[in-house]
């Protein structure tokens, strides 16, 4: 009775058929980072207990880190860019019209979204958190107001890593409150740690995966061997004829289970979700079962790459952030990993001046292309299951976006933006997250910053760096890390944490 090849997702087998293969005595048969590497890395870390304990609830971490000055402002500008053009200063540096300048209320606050095409980028992601079911309590916290500690050029972002044993919060995450997973984390870019983007970590902490291209990032993941008898299969995923039809009577156990499932509503969609249901898994010889995890990455890969428009592979900034972001999606949505950090080398800005609104210049393509980049990954997030069974991708999700520096908030008298403001732009997004545009570059070019606790414009000095870095810890669950890492002093930023 052939067994024609076809697919058991990892997700399905580890989560539907692990208490199965207990049963039957097999669990020491399953091999190669499956459940027995992740139940070691589990103990290792937390001891005997692993299995009971409760993971973060930001278990998803992406960092976004933009080297040379790139203008965060092309994409979430602050308030005082909506003053009307007639009363703006003329060398403010803000290349949206204010019609065009869009707000998402969320939290009685409201984030700005630039548009420089209508249903692209920046406005097609503030219309995904605005309309995608389980997107509806998603925070954007956006400021070009934390001041800088050096104010020029450095690979060491200091809004990631302020002090020289604070650890990069992509690092911190992968290493110590992430659930395990088979490539803990990645860092996606080129030059990172040479140059473009310093990973500062310390030896306690494992170095991420490095890859410049979707190429390297699916060569990570190797085909799993599992090693049953062909009946053992049958008793797991039943007997199936040469069209791939289970045959009546011989189904197994998965079947039973999937049969019991059918009798109640999938908690997500409010009805059987049939994207679950089991499939056989192919034979590849000597009873050696194989499950393809890079093969499973790459259809997911192609499932969700729709959403992430036609500029998906765009390299703006040195790396396709589309690709990036994509694999990102289907690893966590897989189990595969848990961590990406994406590092992207603006090019220097210089008298790169356009006239407003133009979908052509460099901040209306950095705009179009990182925006769809990110609209892609929240649709897609809020439409992939959590591998641990725990609602979505979306709902245990944190990005943070951090710019080198930002350009100067008014033009210089040769019309250049190469002033290096003093100020780096800093997003967060995600349900951990107030939703605000936290600190003001006004329409005369005057920048003020915020109060911590309120978020509420305030004089003095601006938010800094440390503040910047503490908020992430908190927001991840690792506040308690902060006076190891030298930032215990600094006030974390809890207007725009939940």
């Amino acid at each position: 009775m052939a067994t024609p090849p076809s697919k058991l997702t990892r997700r399905n087998f580890l989560h539907r058929a692990g208490l199965l293969v207990t049963a039957v005595g097999i669990s020491g048969t399953v091999h190669s980072g499956l459940m027995d590497q992740i139940t070691k890395k589990a103990v290792r870390k937390w001891g005997t207990d692993a299995l009971a304990q409760t993971p973060s609830s930001v278990k998803y971490l992406v960092e976004i880190c933009y080297r040379l000055g790139a203008q965060v402002n092309a994409m979430f500008p602050s308030a005082g860019h909506r003053t009307p053009i007639g009363s703006q200063n003329p060398d403010l540096n803000i290349y949206s019209s204010p019609n065009n300048i869009i707000p998402l209320n969320r939290d009685g606050r409201d984030t700005y979204f630039a548009s420089f095409t209508a249903g692209q980028g920046i406005d097609r992601l503030r219309t995904v958190l605005a309309t995608t079911p389980g997107l509806e309590t998603v925070g954007v916290a956006a400021s070009e107001a934390i001041g800088l500690q050096t104010g020029q050029h450095t690979s060491n972002f200091a809004s990631r890593a302020p002090t020289g044993v604070a650890v990069c919060p992509a690092v911190l995450h992968a290493g110590s409150y992430a659930p395990a997973r088979p490539v803990q984390g990645i860092a996606w870019g080129i030059g990172i740690d040479n140059g473009t983007v310093d990973n500062q970590r310390s030896a306690a902490y494992p170095s991420l995966d490095r890859v410049s291209s979707r190429g390297q990032f699916q060569s990570l993941f190797r085909e799993l061997p599992m090693f049953f008898t062909r009946d053992e299969l049958r008793l797991i995923v039943g007997s199936f004829d040469n069209q791939g039809s289970l045959m009546a009577g011989q189904e197994g156990a998965l079947h039973r289970i999937d049969s019991m499932w059918r009798s109640a509503q999938d908690p997500r969609t409010g009805v059987f979700n049939d994207n679950d249901t089991i499939v056989a898994n192919s034979i590849g010889g000597r009873n050696q079962s194989t499950l393809s995890l890079a093969e499973q990455l790459d259809e997911t890969y192609t499932t969700i790459q729709p959403n992430f428009g036609a500029t998906i592979d765009n390299p703006n900034g040195g790396a396709a952030l589309g690709q990036a972001l994509a694999s990102a999606a289907a690893a966590f949505s897989l189990g595969a990993s848990s961590t990406f950090m994406v590092a992207l080398d603006m090019g220097d800005w210089h008298t790169d001046i356009q006239a407003f609104d133009t979908a052509a210049s460099k901040q209306g393509q950095m705009n179009i292309v990182h925006g769809n980049a990110l609209a892609g990954l929240w649709q897609s997030a809020a439409a992939l299951p959590d591998p641990d069974g725990d609602g979505t991708i979306a709902d245990h999700l944190l990005v943070k976006i951090t710019s080198e520096f930002t350009r100067t908030a008014l033009r210089q008298q040769n019309g250049a933006d190469n002033g290096d403001g003093g100020t780096a732009g800093v997003v967060w997004m995600g349900k951990r997250v107030k939703n605000g545009s936290f600190g003001n570059i006004g329409g005369d070019g005057t920048i003020t910053g915020f109060d911590s606790a309120s978020g509420n414009l305030a004089g003095g000095p601006l938010r800094t760096e440390m503040q910047a870095y503490r908020t992430t810890l908190k927001m991840m669950g690792a506040d308690s890390m902060a006076g190891a890492f030298g930032v215990g002093s600094a006030m974390p930023l809890d207007a725009v944490i939940k």
